[in-house]
């Protein structure tokens, strides 16, 4: 059956014949070595430009906030089934542009922990007229003070391309080894001494006490020290 003929059948089911007839392998290497998909113009016209539009801000807050707008489309591809490829697609987008803008601050290992750790709230610097129409959208002030750091949001919008990066991984490994000591804005402990936030410094035995109860909250420690 000729392709053109079954398209006037469409309310006809495929048969096995017409399946096994469709060609595939051309489509393939075609796709593959599309002058469009694979041209650098894609990175020149779209991505750099907005790595360096933001990357210029030296914002450390930049990465959570491409996280923010991915869930954002990832919740609006939920709604919009007739745009959902088109969201999904800025999705992907904004994971890319956190990736790169992540490794901006890969020099600095403090200020790259500090980047992903850091409990952004997303209202800060927000003018009093935008905090209240937000409040009143939430019914309260106690939903508006949720902050979440970089890699918390990551793990939510499932930005699994970004948190095996290199470059997250290098902090995500410091973290669970106790390598780096930080304070956590939520504990399990009976007796929570974060009150009081530490900044965020690279754990040296030499200068450390013998027992530092912040490294208490080592992630691999956790489920034998923490209640």
């Amino acid at each position: 059956m000729d392709h053109r003929d079954y398209e006037h059948q469409s309310l006809v089911a495929p048969t096995p014949e017409f399946l096994a007839s469709v060609k595939v392998f051309p489509l393939i290497p075609s796709l593959k070595k599309d002058a469009i998909l694979t041209a650098s113009d894609i990175n020149f016209t779209i991505v750099r430009p907005i790595v360096q539009k933001y990357a210029r801000l030296k914002n450390m807050a930049v990465v959570y906030s491409c996280l923010v707008v991915r869930h954002y489309f990832l919740s609006e591809s939920e709604g919009d089934l007739a745009n959902a490829g088109v969201m999904q697609s800025r999705a992907t987008l904004c994971e890319i542009l956190a990736m790169k803008l992540l490794s901006r601050f890969a020099s600095n290992h403090i200020q790259l922990v500090a980047v992903l750790t850091t409990r952004w709230n997303p209202l800060a610097g927000a003018t009093s007229d935008i905090v209240e129409q937000v409040s009143q959208s939430v019914g309260g002030d106690e939903d508006i003070d949720s902050a979440q750091s970089a890699i918390e949001m990551a793990i939510s919008t499932k930005a699994k391309a970004f948190l095996a990066s290199p470059v997250s991984q290098k902090v995500v490994n410091d973290i669970y080894s106790g390598r780096i000591v930080f304070t956590l804005s939520g504990s399990r402990s009976i007796l929570a001494d974060n009150y009081k936030p530490r900044a965020i410094e690279i754990y040296n035995s030499r200068n450390a006490p013998f027992l530092d109860h912040y490294r208490s909250a080592i992630h691999r420690r956790i489920p034998i020290l923490d209640f």
